[in-house]
């Protein structure tokens, strides 16, 4: 199992290995739920021993899909010799051989480069945590002066059906003393 931020969504990646299949999930922050996903559009996963991370395709990858070392998920498609990349295609749930053999590390230094200039590209994923941690902030200052507002208004409409309670008492009470003198001049 793999969490992994890609396009500012939350993903989870799910290994089986008896089935030789992933499954992916994106988080629905509105539903607060996992949702099972098949796009990931123009990015792709990589998976080794170290984790999951996500890249953009850029001309050198296939989009949608996962990379990863075989052995280091605990199994097989090509035979022990031949073992390099396998790459798992999230939309039509199928894998195809990724050779690298004669320069083992071109895959790595592909992804590494891609992974830098993205990090260039991009603002670091601290300050966007600041920023979201600030929004988060001025919302929830937002919801408490909102819920003064209501308390102030529930404690005005308290006031005031108060106040219609006394004049429906005046009222009734004028009334009763009303039919009461009227009577008294009948007598």
């Amino acid at each position: 199992m793999y969490l992994v931020e890609s396009s500012e969504n939350l993903l989870l990646v799910l290994h089986y290995n008896h089935h030789l299949m992933f499954k992916v999930y994106k988080f629905d922050i509105l539903k607060s739920k996992w949702m099972a996903s098949v796009d990931l559009g123009n990015r792709l996963l990589f998976i080794d021993e170290y984790g999951c991370t996500s890249v953009s395709a850029c001309g050198y990858f296939k989009p949608n899909c996962i990379y990863f070392a075989q052995d280091n998920l605990g199994f097989s498609v090509l035979p022990q010799q031949e073992q390099n990349m396998t790459v798992y295609s999230i939309k039509d749930h199928n894998f195809v051989d990724y050779q690298i053999n004669a320069n083992p590390s071109h895959l790595g230094n592909q992804l590494i480069a891609e992974v830098a200039r993205q990090s260039i590209a991009e603002p670091p994923r601290q300050l966007k945590l600041a920023h979201l941690e600030d929004e988060n902030r001025k919302l929830v200052e937002q919801l408490d002066e909102h819920k003064v507002m209501v308390e102030n208004a529930n404690g005005e409409i308290g006031r005031l059906s108060a106040e219609v309670e006394q004049e429906k008492t005046k009222y009734s009470n004028t009334k009763e003393k009303l039919s009461l003198a009227g009577w008294e001049r009948r007598l």
